[in-house]
């Protein structure tokens, strides 16, 4: 079996998509599966570019595994797709693009062009959850073809990201005191991920610290891009560039003793933009309690036994639900986070669902 994946991000560049496009084609190579990735070498930006080598690397596919969004990648599988109709097609939906201001026109018009098309092309849909999916644009799909859809999680190496393990020694090299605690954020710092809700993150540690600095939280932000300079500045106008601290270039595998070292992870995302969490999915097998925000899809991750959803946006909620954690009811969490992790997303048990995919639409 021959799969090929296009995904229009890929590591070492921070962003869910790519990595969960990553996560499969390597789980798949050690199942013995001749699996593939085509992204764009030079033409990108964001979810958008050209893969131009996009005939020759589809030349022996059997199956092609397209991770929508990808702007520009999607009309070039149209256009292949009418060649090679007999090669089915499976499409990862991981999130609407919503967009803001001028993006939001774009992504608009560009759905009623260019969406539907490849989605009524496709053999089978994947959604990392049903509760996503019934509140985004696929609703049409879901009512005019309901049996392509089907639900597969992403999935995590429950080895890799585990609480056994050295922890990166982030307490000494910024100085944060024992008892405190140390909340993380790990994703894009670009246009293309405004909506994780970074600056909403920044400004509740901030509202901790101004009412009471002793209880107020460190927060580690891994992760690099354009807009890391503006929250720098954000941090310090609001006088807590001290206990805010950036990391830029952590590459996949130090990234488990990242987690290791923080007492939760936070995923304060602002619209349906965010559908699932893969970070959330990393912190929970690592032993960490989550707060995230409550959105379709990202709310059906974890449950209150492993951790605390807020409202999107609000920052009284995300700051009051960070100042009533502290570093003892962190392990407890993060014990039933790491049970719920192995349990629902362990890497084996959701790529047996994908390669079982696979083999059928093959049929």
């Amino acid at each position: 079996m021959r799969v090929v994946h296009l995904v229009s991000t890929y590591p070492p560049y921070q962003g869910g998509m790519g990595r969960v496009s990553y996560d499969q084609v390597e789980w798949l190579k050690g199942q013995g599966i001749d699996a593939g990735v085509l992204t764009p070498s030079r033409w990108r930006f964001g979810n958008a570019g050209f893969i131009s080598e996009l005939e020759r690397g589809l030349r022996d596919a059997q199956i092609v595994h397209l991770h929508y969004p990808f702007f520009g990648a999607d009309w070039q599988v149209l256009k292949w797709k009418k060649k090679h109709s007999e090669i089915p097609l499976v499409v990862s939906y991981h999130m609407d693009a919503v967009g803001t201001g001028l993006k939001k026109i774009f992504f608009s018009w560009y759905r009623r062009r260019w969406f539907l098309p490849v989605l009524q092309v496709a053999k089978k849909i994947i959604v990392s959850s049903m509760d996503y999916a019934t509140e985004s644009f696929l609703q049409p799909i879901i009512k005019s073809t309901p049996e392509k859809i089907i639900e597969i999680p992403f999935g995590v190496d429950s080895n890799k990201f585990s609480p056994n393990g050295a922890a990166a020694d982030l307490r000494d090299r910024f100085n944060i005191p024992a008892g405190a605690v140390l909340a993380l954020f790990v994703g894009g710092l670009d246009p293309a991920h405004y909506f994780k809700g970074v600056s909403i993150l920044i400004e509740a540690v901030a509202k901790i610290a101004a009412a009471n600095p002793a209880s107020a939280p460190y927060l580690l932000i891994v992760g690099s891009g354009s807009l890391k300079s503006a929250y720098e500045s954000l941090a310090d106008r609001l006088k807590i560039l001290d206990r805010v601290f950036f990391l830029t270039n952590i590459n996949d595998n130090e990234l488990p003793a990242v987690y290791r070292a923080a007492d939760v992870c936070v995923l304060p995302s602002i619209d349906r933009s965010e559908s699932f969490g893969l970070v959330l999915l990393e912190a929970m097998a690592s032993g960490k309690p989550v707060i995230a925000s409550v959105l379709p899809g990202v709310r059906t991750v974890f449950t209150d036994k492993e951790g605390v959803a807020v409202n999107p946006g609000s920052v009284a909620a995300l700051s009051g639900a960070l100042q009533a954690l502290t570093r003892q009811s962190a392990r407890v969490l993060g014990e039933r986070a790491r049970e719920r992790a192995i349990s629902f997303y362990d890497r084996a048990v959701v790529g047996q669902k994908l390669l079982h995919l696979y083999q059928s639409v093959l049929k």
